[in-house]
């Protein structure tokens, strides 16, 4: 049997380590995340990807410009009313949740009427498709509020400036992603 120990020291040495764990695992578990996410818009981009899509259903400029202006207006209109929501809140991670939950639902809204509408009726697909992605992009500006808060909150401001770089950097290739991952955090 094994007497725990009164030492504040040995304990204050041992609540130190397990924040600096903590801290470490929720360094590497956001960055995958993000590489991930960043991968994930590369299938979906909103410059070149989309543009051709709405293009080639229907042969309209003014819809593959609108295609590329929804993302920067739906993702940023509802952070207008979110972050006064927000702010004196003392959990986030629901709003966090229904943000993502939204998009995921969005996303597969999408694949479903690609797949049902299908090249039968182009227009029908081109306005499902731009209604869902604004649907989608304001769900991104619902969530961003709320993670930027958990982030801050869980990694430490010294490490944040590296946090973001290797979220950018490291979806190149998957050899990348360790070698960012293994150095010391």
């Amino acid at each position: 049997m094994k007497i725990a120990s009164t030492d504040t020291r040995e304990q204050a040495s041992q609540q130190k380590k397990e924040k600096e764990r903590e801290q470490n695992r929720n360094f590497r578990v956001a960055v995958l995340q993000g590489t991930f996410m960043r991968i994930s818009f590369a299938f979906a981009d909103s410059t070149t990807v989309l543009p051709a899509f709405i293009y080639q259903l229907t042969q309209s400029n003014f819809l593959v410009g609108l295609t590329g202006s929804i993302m920067s207006a739906g993702w940023m209109w509802p952070q207008l009313f979110i972050s006064n929501l927000l702010e004196h809140r003392p959990r986030k991670m629901p709003f966090y949740i229904l943000g993502m939950s939204l998009r995921l639902t969005t996303w597969l809204a999408i694949c479903l009427s690609t797949l049902l509408i299908g090249s039968r009726n182009n227009s029908l697909l081109a306005a499902s498709f731009i209604c869902f992605y604004f649907v989608l992009t304001s769900a991104m500006g619902v969530s961003t509020v709320p993670y930027m808060d958990i982030i801050s909150k869980s990694i430490e401001p010294q490490r944040r400036a590296r946090f973001f770089s290797l979220r950018i950097t490291c979806h190149n290739t998957y050899e990348r992603n360790r070698s960012c991952l293994n150095r010391k955090s």
